[in-house]
Protein backbone atom coordinates (compact mmCIF):
# COMPACT_ATOMS: atom_id res chain seq x y z
CA UNK A 1 0.00 0.00 0.00
CA UNK A 2 1.47 3.31 -1.00
CA UNK A 3 1.50 5.91 1.57
CA UNK A 4 0.49 9.82 1.88
CA UNK A 5 2.00 13.00 3.00
CA UNK A 6 1.38 13.54 7.47
CA UNK A 7 -0.35 16.33 8.18
CA UNK A 8 -2.99 17.14 5.53
CA UNK A 9 -6.24 17.97 6.18
CA UNK A 10 -7.89 14.62 6.27
CA UNK A 11 -11.35 16.22 6.06
CA UNK A 12 -10.34 18.20 2.89
CA UNK A 13 -8.79 15.26 1.13
CA UNK A 14 -11.54 12.48 1.98
CA UNK A 15 -14.27 14.77 0.41
CA UNK A 16 -11.84 14.88 -2.34
CA UNK A 17 -11.33 11.37 -2.63
CA UNK A 18 -15.44 11.06 -2.74
CA UNK A 19 -16.04 13.22 -4.98
CA UNK A 20 -13.18 11.58 -7.38
CA UNK A 21 -15.02 7.83 -6.36
CA UNK A 22 -11.41 6.85 -4.99
CA UNK A 23 -11.44 6.77 -1.64
CA UNK A 24 -8.20 5.41 0.84
CA UNK A 25 -8.08 2.16 1.14
CA UNK A 26 -8.08 2.96 5.15
CA UNK A 27 -10.18 5.49 7.26
CA UNK A 28 -10.47 6.80 10.54
CA UNK A 29 -13.63 9.35 11.23
CA UNK A 30 -12.74 10.16 14.73
CA UNK A 31 -14.19 13.20 16.71
CA UNK A 32 -17.37 15.19 18.74
CA UNK A 33 -19.49 16.09 15.54
CA UNK A 34 -21.18 12.81 15.09
CA UNK A 35 -23.61 14.25 12.64
CA UNK A 36 -20.59 14.77 10.19
CA UNK A 37 -19.29 11.27 10.93
CA UNK A 38 -22.69 9.53 10.10
CA UNK A 39 -22.88 11.48 7.01
CA UNK A 40 -19.24 10.54 5.61
CA UNK A 41 -19.82 6.77 6.44
CA UNK A 42 -22.96 6.79 4.72
CA UNK A 43 -21.20 8.96 1.45
CA UNK A 44 -18.05 6.52 1.85
CA UNK A 45 -20.80 3.69 1.69
CA UNK A 46 -22.79 5.25 -1.44
CA UNK A 47 -19.29 5.53 -2.95
CA UNK A 48 -18.41 1.95 -3.46
CA UNK A 49 -21.75 0.25 -3.14
CA UNK A 50 -24.62 -0.55 -5.14
CA UNK A 51 -27.85 -0.95 -2.95
CA UNK A 52 -28.51 -4.49 -4.49
CA UNK A 53 -25.57 -5.83 -3.51
CA UNK A 54 -24.89 -4.25 -0.15
CA UNK A 55 -25.68 -6.79 1.57
CA UNK A 56 -23.73 -9.20 0.50
CA UNK A 57 -20.54 -6.77 0.67
CA UNK A 58 -20.68 -4.47 3.97
CA UNK A 59 -19.60 -5.91 7.72
CA UNK A 60 -20.04 -3.94 10.70
CA UNK A 61 -17.77 -4.87 13.60
CA UNK A 62 -19.11 -3.09 16.72
CA UNK A 63 -17.90 -2.58 20.26
CA UNK A 64 -14.12 -3.83 21.59
CA UNK A 65 -13.30 -6.48 18.65
CA UNK A 66 -9.76 -8.61 18.27
CA UNK A 67 -7.72 -7.24 15.84
CA UNK A 68 -7.58 -10.61 14.10
CA UNK A 69 -11.14 -10.51 13.41
CA UNK A 70 -11.06 -6.88 11.54
CA UNK A 71 -7.99 -8.40 9.43
CA UNK A 72 -10.48 -11.81 8.48
CA UNK A 73 -13.15 -9.84 7.66
CA UNK A 74 -10.58 -7.67 5.26
CA UNK A 75 -9.26 -10.86 3.40
CA UNK A 76 -12.44 -12.13 2.67
CA UNK A 77 -13.31 -11.45 -0.94
CA UNK A 78 -16.35 -9.26 -2.31
CA UNK A 79 -19.46 -10.45 -4.13
CA UNK A 80 -20.28 -9.27 -8.04
CA UNK A 81 -17.91 -5.88 -7.00
CA UNK A 82 -15.21 -4.90 -6.83
CA UNK A 83 -14.52 -3.67 -3.20
CA UNK A 84 -16.17 -4.54 0.05
CA UNK A 85 -16.80 -2.65 2.81
CA UNK A 86 -15.63 -3.05 6.70
CA UNK A 87 -16.90 -0.77 9.55
CA UNK A 88 -15.40 -0.89 12.84
CA UNK A 89 -17.49 0.85 15.15
CA UNK A 90 -16.08 2.10 19.11
CA UNK A 91 -13.15 -0.66 19.21
CA UNK A 92 -11.39 0.78 21.77
CA UNK A 93 -8.30 -0.16 19.59
CA UNK A 94 -7.41 3.44 19.29
CA UNK A 95 -6.89 4.25 23.52
CA UNK A 96 -3.66 3.14 25.54
CA UNK A 97 -4.18 0.85 28.08
CA UNK A 98 -5.54 2.96 30.81
CA UNK A 99 -3.65 0.63 33.59
CA UNK A 100 -0.72 1.65 31.76
CA UNK A 101 -1.36 5.00 31.97
CA UNK A 102 -2.32 4.94 35.54
CA UNK A 103 1.39 3.59 36.65
CA UNK A 104 2.66 6.36 34.23
CA UNK A 105 0.82 9.08 35.84
CA UNK A 106 1.46 8.02 39.11
CA UNK A 107 5.57 8.30 38.64
CA UNK A 108 4.67 12.02 37.03
CA UNK A 109 2.77 12.25 40.42
CA UNK A 110 5.94 11.37 42.29
CA UNK A 111 7.82 13.96 40.42
CA UNK A 112 5.75 16.83 41.01
CA UNK A 113 5.31 19.21 43.99
CA UNK A 114 3.29 18.34 47.00
CA UNK A 115 0.82 21.47 45.34
CA UNK A 116 0.82 20.12 41.95
CA UNK A 117 -0.01 16.35 43.47
CA UNK A 118 -3.52 18.06 45.24
CA UNK A 119 -4.02 19.67 42.06
CA UNK A 120 -3.83 16.27 40.31
CA UNK A 121 -5.91 14.60 43.00
CA UNK A 122 -8.72 17.20 43.05
CA UNK A 123 -8.90 16.65 39.26
CA UNK A 124 -9.00 12.75 39.49
CA UNK A 125 -11.81 13.07 42.05
CA UNK A 126 -14.07 14.92 39.57
CA UNK A 127 -13.31 11.94 36.69
CA UNK A 128 -15.20 8.43 36.24
CA UNK A 129 -12.54 5.74 35.94
CA UNK A 130 -13.34 2.52 33.58
CA UNK A 131 -11.62 -0.61 34.17
CA UNK A 132 -9.17 -1.43 31.41
CA UNK A 133 -10.69 -4.41 29.55
CA UNK A 134 -9.05 -7.90 29.82
CA UNK A 135 -6.89 -8.05 26.16
CA UNK A 136 -6.30 -4.09 25.66
CA UNK A 137 -2.75 -4.81 26.39
CA UNK A 138 -2.40 -7.35 23.97
CA UNK A 139 -4.23 -5.20 21.30
CA UNK A 140 -1.76 -2.85 22.03
CA UNK A 141 0.87 -5.08 20.90
CA UNK A 142 -0.63 -6.67 17.82
CA UNK A 143 1.51 -6.08 14.47
CA UNK A 144 -0.44 -4.27 12.34
CA UNK A 145 2.58 -3.33 9.96
CA UNK A 146 2.84 -6.57 7.90
CA UNK A 147 -1.49 -6.27 7.06
CA UNK A 148 -1.31 -2.58 6.22
CA UNK A 149 1.92 -3.66 3.89
CA UNK A 150 -0.36 -6.19 2.31
CA UNK A 151 -3.59 -4.13 2.40
CA UNK A 152 -6.15 -6.24 0.28
CA UNK A 153 -7.10 -4.58 -2.41
CA UNK A 154 -10.52 -5.06 -2.50
CA UNK A 155 -11.68 -4.24 0.90
CA UNK A 156 -12.70 -0.24 2.13
CA UNK A 157 -11.74 -0.17 6.14
CA UNK A 158 -13.40 2.34 7.92
CA UNK A 159 -12.64 2.88 11.59
CA UNK A 160 -15.25 4.93 13.54
CA UNK A 161 -14.18 6.37 17.13
CA UNK A 162 -15.28 8.88 19.55
CA UNK A 163 -11.61 9.81 20.73
CA UNK A 164 -8.31 8.33 19.66
CA UNK A 165 -4.58 8.55 20.75
CA UNK A 166 -2.15 9.91 18.11
CA UNK A 167 0.90 8.46 19.46
CA UNK A 168 -0.51 4.58 18.88
CA UNK A 169 0.92 2.90 16.34
CA UNK A 170 -2.58 1.93 14.91
CA UNK A 171 -3.29 5.42 14.09
CA UNK A 172 -0.14 6.41 12.76
CA UNK A 173 -0.13 3.26 10.40
CA UNK A 174 -3.44 4.58 9.58
CA UNK A 175 -2.79 8.26 9.02
CA UNK A 176 0.46 7.15 6.75
CA UNK A 177 -1.42 4.51 4.39
CA UNK A 178 -4.49 5.68 4.86
CA UNK A 179 -6.73 8.88 6.11
CA UNK A 180 -7.29 9.64 9.67
CA UNK A 181 -9.94 12.57 9.42
CA UNK A 182 -11.14 14.56 12.86
CA UNK A 183 -14.87 15.51 13.14
CA UNK A 184 -14.52 18.48 16.07
CA UNK A 185 -18.09 20.43 16.86
CA UNK A 186 -18.08 22.72 13.85
CA UNK A 187 -17.15 26.64 14.15
CA UNK A 188 -20.59 28.87 15.15
CA UNK A 189 -19.80 30.68 11.63
CA UNK A 190 -19.64 27.69 10.16
CA UNK A 191 -22.70 26.33 11.57
CA UNK A 192 -24.52 29.57 10.93
CA UNK A 193 -24.28 29.30 7.46
CA UNK A 194 -25.22 25.66 7.88
CA UNK A 195 -28.62 26.55 9.44
CA UNK A 196 -29.44 29.01 6.63
CA UNK A 197 -29.05 25.85 3.69
CA UNK A 198 -30.99 23.72 6.16
CA UNK A 199 -34.23 25.90 6.58
CA UNK A 200 -33.72 26.79 2.62
CA UNK A 201 -34.18 23.06 2.11
CA UNK A 202 -37.63 23.42 3.29
CA UNK A 203 -38.37 26.85 1.82
CA UNK A 204 -37.63 28.73 4.40
CA UNK A 205 -35.11 31.37 5.29
CA UNK A 206 -33.66 32.72 8.20
CA UNK A 207 -31.75 35.76 8.64
CA UNK A 208 -28.17 35.49 9.81
CA UNK A 209 -28.41 36.94 12.89
CA UNK A 210 -31.28 34.65 14.26
CA UNK A 211 -29.42 31.63 12.33
CA UNK A 212 -26.58 32.82 14.66
CA UNK A 213 -28.63 32.97 17.97
CA UNK A 214 -30.42 29.67 17.11
CA UNK A 215 -26.74 28.58 17.56
CA UNK A 216 -26.13 30.57 20.69
CA UNK A 217 -29.71 28.82 22.03
CA UNK A 218 -29.38 25.34 21.12
CA UNK A 219 -27.22 22.35 22.11
CA UNK A 220 -24.17 21.87 21.13
CA UNK A 221 -23.82 19.31 17.98
CA UNK A 222 -25.20 19.46 14.44
CA UNK A 223 -27.12 16.46 15.10
CA UNK A 224 -29.07 18.98 17.66
CA UNK A 225 -29.44 21.68 15.21
CA UNK A 226 -30.96 19.37 12.69
CA UNK A 227 -33.67 18.19 15.02
CA UNK A 228 -34.24 21.72 15.82
CA UNK A 229 -34.63 23.01 12.51
CA UNK A 230 -36.90 20.69 11.81
CA UNK A 231 -38.96 21.39 14.94
CA UNK A 232 -38.94 25.24 13.81
CA UNK A 233 -40.12 24.12 9.88
CA UNK A 234 -43.17 21.95 11.40
CA UNK A 235 -43.97 25.17 13.99
CA UNK A 236 -43.93 27.68 11.05
CA UNK A 237 -46.62 26.38 8.94
CA UNK A 238 -46.82 27.55 5.61
CA UNK A 239 -44.80 30.82 6.70
CA UNK A 240 -41.44 30.99 5.58
CA UNK A 241 -39.31 34.10 7.39
CA UNK A 242 -37.80 32.23 10.61
CA UNK A 243 -38.43 35.06 13.55
CA UNK A 244 -37.07 35.37 16.47
CA UNK A 245 -40.17 34.47 18.37
CA UNK A 246 -40.34 30.97 16.38
CA UNK A 247 -37.07 30.00 17.73
CA UNK A 248 -37.94 30.89 21.42
CA UNK A 249 -41.19 29.20 21.09
CA UNK A 250 -39.48 25.78 20.53
CA UNK A 251 -35.78 25.36 20.78
CA UNK A 252 -35.24 24.66 24.70
CA UNK A 253 -32.49 26.77 25.75
CA UNK A 254 -28.70 25.10 26.55
CA UNK A 255 -26.94 25.10 29.72
CA UNK A 256 -24.57 27.69 28.04
CA UNK A 257 -27.52 29.93 27.32
CA UNK A 258 -29.05 30.19 30.35
CA UNK A 259 -25.69 30.74 32.14
CA UNK A 260 -25.27 33.47 29.95
CA UNK A 261 -28.48 34.81 30.76
CA UNK A 262 -27.71 34.02 34.78
CA UNK A 263 -24.27 36.23 34.24
CA UNK A 264 -26.52 39.27 32.06
CA UNK A 265 -28.90 38.84 35.25
CA UNK A 266 -25.56 39.03 38.00
CA UNK A 267 -24.37 42.15 35.77
CA UNK A 268 -27.69 44.00 36.30
CA UNK A 269 -27.96 44.20 39.85
CA UNK A 270 -30.76 41.21 40.13
CA UNK A 271 -29.29 38.57 41.94
CA UNK A 272 -32.10 36.95 43.44
CA UNK A 273 -33.14 36.36 39.13
CA UNK A 274 -29.89 34.77 38.76
CA UNK A 275 -30.36 32.49 41.85
CA UNK A 276 -33.73 31.63 40.96
CA UNK A 277 -32.32 30.98 37.42
CA UNK A 278 -29.21 28.65 39.32
CA UNK A 279 -32.45 27.12 40.81
CA UNK A 280 -34.34 26.05 38.06
CA UNK A 281 -31.42 24.86 35.86
CA UNK A 282 -30.63 22.27 38.90
CA UNK A 283 -34.33 21.63 39.51
CA UNK A 284 -34.11 20.47 35.69
CA UNK A 285 -31.38 18.00 36.44
CA UNK A 286 -28.23 19.89 35.05
CA UNK A 287 -25.23 18.26 36.63
CA UNK A 288 -24.03 20.87 39.13
CA UNK A 289 -20.38 20.69 38.26
CA UNK A 290 -21.43 21.16 34.15
CA UNK A 291 -22.66 24.49 35.83
CA UNK A 292 -19.94 25.39 37.56
CA UNK A 293 -17.89 24.55 34.76
CA UNK A 294 -19.73 26.78 31.88
CA UNK A 295 -19.97 29.66 34.73
CA UNK A 296 -15.82 29.78 34.85
CA UNK A 297 -15.70 29.08 31.40
CA UNK A 298 -18.13 32.35 30.11
CA UNK A 299 -16.03 34.52 33.06
CA UNK A 300 -12.64 33.38 31.38
CA UNK A 301 -14.30 34.62 27.97
CA UNK A 302 -15.52 37.76 29.69
CA UNK A 303 -12.14 38.44 31.20
CA UNK A 304 -10.17 37.79 28.01
CA UNK A 305 -12.69 39.93 25.88
CA UNK A 306 -12.00 43.09 28.68
CA UNK A 307 -7.93 42.42 28.06
CA UNK A 308 -8.18 42.57 24.31
CA UNK A 309 -6.21 45.51 22.25
CA UNK A 310 -8.66 48.39 21.58
CA UNK A 311 -9.84 49.22 18.46
CA UNK A 312 -9.60 45.15 17.63
CA UNK A 313 -11.76 44.45 14.78
CA UNK A 314 -15.13 42.24 15.86
CA UNK A 315 -14.21 39.36 13.63
CA UNK A 316 -10.73 39.44 15.49
CA UNK A 317 -12.11 39.12 18.68
CA UNK A 318 -15.30 37.01 17.24
CA UNK A 319 -12.15 34.01 16.00
CA UNK A 320 -10.38 34.62 19.20
CA UNK A 321 -12.94 33.60 21.71
CA UNK A 322 -14.56 31.53 18.53
CA UNK A 323 -17.94 32.62 18.92
CA UNK A 324 -20.32 34.16 16.49
CA UNK A 325 -21.22 37.80 15.94
CA UNK A 326 -24.45 37.53 17.14
CA UNK A 327 -23.29 36.02 20.71
CA UNK A 328 -19.79 38.78 20.64
CA UNK A 329 -22.20 41.26 20.79
CA UNK A 330 -23.76 40.06 24.26
CA UNK A 331 -20.69 39.30 25.07
CA UNK A 332 -19.09 42.95 24.78
CA UNK A 333 -22.33 44.46 26.05
CA UNK A 334 -22.31 42.19 29.24
CA UNK A 335 -18.89 42.52 29.83
CA UNK A 336 -19.02 46.21 29.72
CA UNK A 337 -21.59 45.96 32.48
CA UNK A 338 -19.03 44.39 34.59
CA UNK A 339 -15.74 45.69 36.02
CA UNK A 340 -12.26 44.18 35.26
CA UNK A 341 -11.35 44.24 38.68
CA UNK A 342 -14.80 42.18 39.34
CA UNK A 343 -14.23 39.93 36.66
CA UNK A 344 -10.34 39.20 37.41
CA UNK A 345 -12.30 38.57 40.99
CA UNK A 346 -14.71 35.78 39.85
CA UNK A 347 -11.85 34.17 37.84
CA UNK A 348 -9.77 33.64 40.60
CA UNK A 349 -12.60 33.03 42.89
CA UNK A 350 -13.43 30.01 40.22
CA UNK A 351 -10.23 28.57 40.24
CA UNK A 352 -9.66 28.70 44.04
CA UNK A 353 -13.81 27.17 44.20
CA UNK A 354 -13.10 24.38 41.85
CA UNK A 355 -9.95 23.64 43.93
CA UNK A 356 -11.84 23.43 47.39
CA UNK A 357 -15.10 21.37 45.46
CA UNK A 358 -12.72 18.69 44.69
CA UNK A 359 -11.03 18.49 47.54
CA UNK A 360 -14.18 17.77 49.16
CA UNK A 361 -14.13 21.39 50.80
CA UNK A 362 -17.31 23.20 49.65
CA UNK A 363 -20.47 21.53 48.12
CA UNK A 364 -20.45 22.68 44.57
CA UNK A 365 -23.96 24.21 45.20
CA UNK A 366 -22.80 26.36 47.95
CA UNK A 367 -19.55 27.23 45.92
CA UNK A 368 -21.80 28.20 42.86
CA UNK A 369 -23.88 30.64 45.15
CA UNK A 370 -21.04 32.11 47.07
CA UNK A 371 -19.89 33.04 43.31
CA UNK A 372 -22.72 34.61 42.17
CA UNK A 373 -23.20 36.45 45.40
CA UNK A 374 -19.65 37.87 44.87
CA UNK A 375 -19.61 39.15 41.77
CA UNK A 376 -22.62 40.73 42.59
CA UNK A 377 -21.42 42.85 45.22
CA UNK A 378 -18.60 43.88 42.64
Amino acid sequence: MAYREIGRDGVADMRQQLKSGIPAPCLLLYGEENFLIDRFVRDIRDCILKPDIRDFNEILLEGRVKPEAIVEACETYPVFTERKLVIVRKSGLFKVNRKKAALTAEADERDLGESSQDAMQGLESGMTVQEPEPDAENQEKYDWKPFFDSFPTHTLLVFVEETVNKTLGLFKLIDRYGLAAEMPFQKPDVLGKWIQKGFAKSGKQISPYDADYLVHRAEDGMTTLHQEIGKVTLFMGERTQVSREDIQAVVIPSIRSRVFDLMDAVAGGDCTKAFIMLDEMIRKREAEQKIFYMLARQAGRLHQLKRMVPGLSADRKADRLGMNPYVLSRMEKLAGRLPKASLSRFVKGCADMDIAIKSGRIKTRLALELLIAGLAEG
